[in-house]
């Protein structure tokens, strides 16, 4: 495993997470 497959798969994680996070937040406020 290479240094930017790392950095690529944790970006996409990250973009993951936060999108969901996001969501999740928009609908406890509800």
């Amino acid at each position: 495993m290479t240094i930017l497959f790392v950095l690529m798969a944790a970006c996409a994680l990250g973009g993951g997470l936060s999108l969901t996070s996001a969501l999740l937040d928009g609908t406890r406020h509800f």
